[in-house]
């Protein structure tokens, strides 16, 4: 693994479990070293997805934790529906 590689590990292994100790786990190794064979460009089309799905999944994480007042809610007035009987069981319409 290269010492780029290990460095692009090291730092999204920070961001995920907040330590500042590198930590790259066995499969990232694996994937590192079967990217690395592979041309420039498709190295950077690899990266590139990586990056997205990492933005993707913060962006989800933080629109999460945001709605959690509106889900609370909707739960609360489901369940005051089921209560009060206006509710019926999936598939029985």
């Amino acid at each position: 693994m290269s010492w780029e590689s290990r460095q692009v590990g090291a730092r999204m292994s920070e961001r995920r479990i907040g330590t500042q100790e590198p930590t790259v786990t066995k499969l990232l190794e694996q994937a590192f070293s079967q990217v690395e064979n592979l041309p420039a460009s498709e190295q950077d089309a690899v990266a590139a997805i990586v990056i997205e799905e990492l933005a993707s999944e913060q962006r989800w994480s933080e629109s999460y934790a945001k709605s959690q007042d509106a889900l609370a809610r909707l739960g609360e007035k489901a369940l005051a529906e089921r209560s009060a009987g206006r509710t019926r069981p999936l598939g029985t319409w």
